[in-house]
């Protein structure tokens, strides 16, 4: 069978390790453990991520504002929950860089809008893998099976790579390797791209705010799923959480399922389990916040997806 067609069936691994986790914790004792879940902190979780999921966007708008591409807010908003709409569709959300095309409107280039769609995405590894590496080694003790060095050299490799990104002359040497491959009548058009791409890139100085803008939404996201832990009787403190979400965010990247199924929740599972927390408990913690961070927002995309096209 060819590469081609293996892809084809990768993401259903996940989704078929999503529903023999389903099978064998039980669904009954899943429902049994979601209807149990204390009212109060639900309500405060689902506020919470109201306020995520308006402000999730700043993520991609900040990057956008230093690329000199000036979108009103509101629109910026819209954008984002069409983008997350198909992120969530297909594997390790790649869909989300349909916002290319929305963007073009106000940056006169899909290219600057491509652009702009894999800065968020190192910004979001260096800041998952930021958090992982910190407070692994804070809680050194509980994750010892948990290679420090393995997380260490890929966030340096990242961070490496975002530099080499951003640099025009390094991005140059790249582009002139990918030139011979194509087309002589398509190599002033690739060029012109070229240019196109790098023209407002972020300087090195905006990086920085860049990194920390990502960093707040990305612990902000594993606040609200502390919030839905506590609702499930899950009592272990939020550090903890600040350590088991990131490499729970990484594994679920893998492009094998959809969304993270399967895989979100296995990792999940194995991390909160050093913990002694209970397999069905992470399992329920794990779909409503698939729930209410994930589908919510999605229903939003939908509905803006199918307004703006009118």
């Amino acid at each position: 069978m060819k590469w081609s067609q293996i892809k084809k069936y990768l993401p259903v691994i996940g989704i078929l390790l999503f529903v023999y986790l389903l099978i064998k914790l039980d669904a009954s004792q899943i429902w049994k453990q979601l209807i149990s879940a204390e009212p109060s902190l639900l309500v405060l979780s689902v506020v919470l991520a109201g306020i995520y999921i308006f402000v999730q966007p700043l993520k991609w708008h900040f990057i956008a504002l230093k690329q000199n591409i000036h979108i009103p807010y509101i629109e910026s908003f819209k954008i984002g929950m069409i983008s997350n709409f198909y992120g969530l569709i297909t594997p390790s959300r790649l869909g989300e860089v349909i916002r290319a095309s929305y963007i073009k409107k106000y940056s006169g280039s899909t290219v600057k809008g491509v652009g702009n769609f894999i800065l968020e995405k190192i910004f979001d590894l260096i800041s998952i893998f930021f958090l992982a590496i910190i407070f692994v080694i804070i809680f050194r003790e509980r994750f010892e099976a948990i290679s420090l060095w393995y997380l260490i050299i890929l966030f340096l490799i990242i961070v490496l790579g975002m530099f080499i990104f951003i640099n025009k002359k390094a991005g140059g040497l790249l582009a002139k390797a990918f030139y011979r491959f194509l087309p002589e009548k398509m190599i002033e058009k690739a060029g012109n791209a070229f240019d196109d791409f790098y023209k407002n890139m972020p300087g090195k100085g905006a990086l920085f705010m860049i990194f920390l803008v990502n960093l707040f939404i990305w612990i902000f996201l594993y606040f609200v799923i502390y919030i839905i832990g506590l609702s499930l009787g899950i009592e272990i403190g939020f550090a903890y959480y600040l350590a088991i979400m990131p490499i729970s965010t990484l594994i679920s990247q893998i492009p094998i399922t959809i969304s993270g199924l399967g895989t979100r929740e296995a990792s999940m599972i194995g991390l909160f389990g050093l913990f002694g927390i209970s397999a069905v408990k992470v399992f329920s913690m794990s779909l409503l916040n698939f729930f209410i961070t994930g589908i919510l927002p999605t229903l939003l995309g939908i509905y803006y997806s199918i307004k703006l096209k009118k």
